[in-house]
């Protein structure tokens, strides 16, 4: 359970600071489950990877919401 709440912090953290970023994001579905993976991951780089690898061909759009997003602190500890 508490992974869906981080996961609703996650994403209320990105709408809040990366407005543009994220709309970009919610609206492409690879580059949705590539945050909605890497909301699960924490600061752990090795999962983040693994995340950004299934962005496939919004992996662009999917970098420039989770760099916007790790810059704001939505990746939590």
């Amino acid at each position: 359970e508490s992974s869906s709440a981080t996961g609703m912090d996650f994403f209320g953290c990105m709408l809040q600071n990366c407005g543009e970023e994220a709309s970009a994001c919610l609206m492409d579905s690879d580059c949705l489950n590539a945050m909605v993976c890497a909301g699960q991951c924490g600061t752990d780089l090795g999962c983040l990877m693994g995340c950004a690898g299934s962005a496939g061909n919004s992996l662009q759009t999917a970098m420039q919401a989770g760099s916007c997003a790790m810059t704001s602190g939505c990746f939590g500890s």
